[in-house]
């Protein structure tokens, strides 16, 4: 069995770190867009009197806040993509110094 470089077992580790990433962020997309729709249920509900004050109250704040956390975790992703594809450039900077030796 061929031994890999180093920079193929990086390159499958990238691939598996945006393979994660890619199914965290479809996640989360799906959690948000089914909690919208029910939080537009809610209110629809509320408007035609069938849900009391208090339960409107206290799903606007859990939406509230629900939506601060996603924004977070869109934040984190947006990050964890400038940081796996910075990986590509580990064997470029290395293979720049070897050659200006």
């Amino acid at each position: 069995m061929k031994q890999k470089t180093p920079q193929e077992r990086l390159e499958i580790k990238e691939f598996i770190l945006d393979a994660n990433l890619y199914l965290i962020s479809n996640s989360l997309y799906t959690v948000t867009i089914i909690s919208l729709f029910m939080y537009y249920i809610i209110c629809i509900l509320f408007h035609k009197g069938s849900v009391d004050l208090f339960l409107f109250l206290s799903s606007t704040s859990i939406f509230i806040l629900m939506i601060f956390f996603a924004l977070i975790g869109c934040k984190s992703i947006r990050t964890q993509r400038k940081y796996i594809s910075q990986l590509d450039t580990v064997f470029e900077d290395t293979e720049i110094g070897e050659n200006s030796v």
